[in-house]
């Protein structure tokens, strides 16, 4: 997604220096990083995928962008953020960047953990359905 973005911004937004447009782009964007994941989840029957959004909620995404292009800017210009539409210092960026990176971790983890369980559940379950067990009705009596 992040490669897609720097596709377009700078194959096509800093050539045109269509700047006034780019809202639309953004929506777009947005939505794709919502979509995507819920697409995935689906297809996958996983919820790890939707730990993205929250990767990008917290800039992670701006901040791979950043690194992709090889500068890392010290305020962030037109970026959204936690929700909101500002520019925020690098240290701040990062900050959230770690916040973002920790939820994203734990939510991992506590969704791997969640699987491991549920299958431990079944697993037991089938042991003790394919266990051998002894048939009263069947069973010798010694006299």
């Amino acid at each position: 997604m992040t490669l897609l973005d720097l596709a377009v911004v700078e194959g096509y937004y800093r050539p045109t220096e269509a700047w006034n447009s780019i809202w639309i782009y953004q929506y777009v964007y947005d939505a794709f990083w919502v979509l995507i994941p819920l697409a995935l989840a689906i297809y996958h029957k996983s919820w790890i995928p939707l730990t993205l959004p929250v990767a990008f909620f917290f800039g992670l995404e701006d901040t791979s962008f950043y690194l992709l292009t090889l500068r890392l800017p010290s305020v962030y210009v037109g970026v959204t953020i936690a929700g909101v539409y500002w520019q925020p210092s690098l240290t701040t960026v990062l900050i959230l960047n770690a916040i973002g990176l920790a939820l994203v971790c734990c939510m991992a983890y506590a969704m791997t953990k969640r699987n491991q369980l549920s299958t431990c559940d079944l697993t037991s379950q089938r042991q003790v359905a394919n266990s051998p067990r002894k048939s009263y009705l069947t069973a010798k009596t010694h006299d």
